[in-house]
């Protein structure tokens, strides 16, 4: 018998954040995840962030609000992140 293994989610009400680091030589922060959405910020390589969120598709991520400079909520480009944590157990968020 073959089992296949669920990706962990999150409980309801779970306060799940993990540790990525920016892989690129600087990563561009939008206020959306898309591409289109205008670049607000530039976080440089080598520095670690904590996120609390990713898009259905994990393509984003959502910068944990204390991490911004502002609070605001700030979206980055998954591919150059390197994670502390399996991404699937961050939210699905908008």
């Amino acid at each position: 018998r073959l089992e296949t293994a669920l990706p962990p989610t999150a409980a309801a009400g779970a306060d799940i954040t993990l540790v990525g680091c920016v892989t690129a030589a600087a990563l561009n922060v939008r206020s959306r995840p898309e591409p289109e959405a205008p670049i607000l910020d530039w976080y440089r390589s080598g520095k670690c962030y904590t996120f609390d969120g990713r898009t259905a598709d994990a393509a984003w991520l959502r910068l944990s609000a204390d991490t911004t400079k502002t609070g605001e909520r700030l979206w980055v480009t998954a591919k150059f992140i390197a994670l502390k944590g399996d991404i699937q157990t961050l939210p699905a968020v908008r």
